[in-house]
């Protein structure tokens, strides 16, 4: 360390203040690109969610109900404890993700079971199907993170595609 304060010393103070700057600028240029923007689903763009008193209804069913049976929401859903099973539904704008890795991280922790299903916006192809929660036996996180991390598959083309997207929620 005394080394680097001894370089210092023998400087020119221009050309010390010069790299100083120099270095600050760099620093300014970077910083906003190591930082990808965050945006909450709920908040952001809003959430049609259904309550599912039987606990009996399909993917393929929630997915063919029309708007207007669908409650929507600009904030964060939270129900509470409840016996019901809870179905939500968005879509993730691809112009969001502009060449940047498509990171979806879920939250709380706390949630028992949770299931995920997604795939391009307007295909008529299969769900993906993703299972996370506390009391599931598949820890299906992509990342070793404290909470859970779904990854989007990047798909060419377009390289901007929206995805659609269900939650499933069951009662405990």
């Amino acid at each position: 360390m005394s080394a680097i304060f001894a370089a210092v010393r023998r400087c020119r103070p221009r050309l010390l203040a010069g790299w100083l700057l120099s270095c600050g600028l760099l620093l300014l240029l970077v910083a906003p690109l190591a930082q990808a923007a965050t945006r909450q689903v709920g908040i952001d763009i809003p959430v049609q969610w259904y309550a599912d008193d039987s606990g009996q209804m399909t993917l393929d069913r929630f997915a063919a109900l029309p708007a207007d049976q669908l409650a929507t929401t600009r904030q964060i859903p939270s129900f509470g404890y409840s016996r019901k099973t809870w179905w939500l539904r968005s879509e993730l704008p691809g112009t969001w993700f502009a060449g940047e890795p498509r990171w979806l991280q879920l939250g709380p922790t706390f949630v028992d079971h949770l299931t995920i299903y997604y795939r391009p916006l307007g295909s008529d192809g299969p769900w993906t199907q993703r299972i996370f929660g506390d009391r599931d036996g598949a820890r299906g996180s992509d990342l070793h993170y404290r909470e859970r991390v779904l990854i989007l598959p990047r798909r060419q083309p377009p390289p901007a595609m929206s995805w659609s997207f269900a939650c499933r929620a069951p009662a405990p």
